[in-house]
């Protein structure tokens, strides 16, 4: 869904470049009204469940610590500088950026989330088949961009 906002928010990105934004980066206009947008949604059903399932307190366990903290501020980081990257490379494949740099964008997630999960040893408790399942995906996944 979000890039569909991206598609269908070019005059968002006109009105940002006329405000004095960058090229490359007038797409964050976009980005920020539809991540805003979305977020708004998943947190409230995130409180529902919290409050629902009596669960508030799991946030006061010490169980992650300064190493979670970190961990999702990391996250978050190289999210949001994968959305400006994808931003900037759609802006400038003009008129496809959108049709094109997505599934793109996508596939890379996919080839990086499965080999940063076998360089972690996220599969080494896997059998062959899911590992081999996990192969084919990141190789279908890839063929596109050879």
């Amino acid at each position: 869904m979000l890039n569909f906002s991206f598609v269908f928010g070019d005059e968002m990105r006109l009105l940002s470049l006329h405000a004095g934004a960058s090229t490359a980066m007038s797409g964050n206009a976009i980005w920020a009204v539809a991540v805003t947008c979305g977020a708004v949604p998943n947190v409230a059903y995130c409180i529902y469940l919290l409050n629902k399932n009596r669960t508030w307190r799991v946030f006061t366990e010490k169980a992650g610590g300064l190493g979670y903290v970190l961990g999702v501020s990391l996250m978050g980081f190289l999210w949001f500088i994968g959305v400006v990257v994808y931003g900037m490379g759609a802006d400038a494949l003009g008129t496809l950026g959108g049709m094109i740099g997505w599934p793109v964008f996508m596939s890379v997630n996919i080839v990086a989330g499965i080999a940063w999960g076998f360089l972690a040893g996220e599969w080494k408790g896997a059998s062959r088949p899911p590992s081999a399942t996990a192969s084919r995906a990141s190789a279908s996944s890839s063929s596109p961009l050879r």
